[in-house]
């Protein structure tokens, strides 16, 4: 890892820049890097990786997710209302997930568009699983800032430790007639 703390990974496929006058929405700038999925090419986006992102499982680590996130969810065509949301869900996800980290754990999250949605899928190896909490205010939180959340827990492995995922899916905007 670098001396930052933050190991970043962008992978662009078949994304490139595209003039204003293609359709991209205001909030994307000029010659951005990624086609909003709105767009008429989307046929040709099913399953793009955007981004990887690795830091340190710490509490500290917080801002950076959340300005990620909504670097992210801006470059791909969420509104500004829907890019909120995301940062929010990345920082309740992360915190609960940093919560269960063994000390020395990295947290890793991808970026993916799968259709008209972004999926966001964050990792921690972890000391204990995390109990039931389809019931509790922060999974309530989580299910009303996205559309989806999962969380997957793998069997205990030889040392005790688990690999912790949860999988957040949030839609994208629609093309405005």
């Amino acid at each position: 890892m670098n001396t930052s703390g933050v190991e970043m990974v962008g992978t662009h496929g078949r994304y490139r820049s595209l003039p204003r006058s293609a359709g991209i929405p205001p909030h994307l700038p000029t010659g951005s890097p990624l086609i909003p999925l709105s767009s008429s090419t989307e046929a040709e986006l099913t399953h793009d990786s955007i981004a990887s992102l690795r830091v340190r499982a710490s509490y500290s680590q917080l801002p950076t997710l959340r300005g990620i996130t909504r670097t992210v969810a801006n470059n791909t065509g969420l509104d500004v209302d829907g890019t909120a949301d995301l940062a929010l869900a990345m920082d309740e996800v992360a915190s609960i997930l940093i919560g269960h980290a063994i000390p020395s754990s990295d947290l890793t999250c991808r970026f993916e568009t799968f259709g008209r949605t972004l999926r966001t899928v964050v990792s921690v190896i972890a000391h204990s699983e995390i109990p039931d909490k389809s019931h509790s205010f922060g999974w309530f939180v989580l299910e009303a800032l996205v559309d989806s959340v999962r969380l997957e827990q793998s069997e205990i492995d030889a040392d005790g430790h688990i690999t912790l995922t949860m999988t957040l899916e949030k839609g994208l905007i629609q093309e405005r007639a």
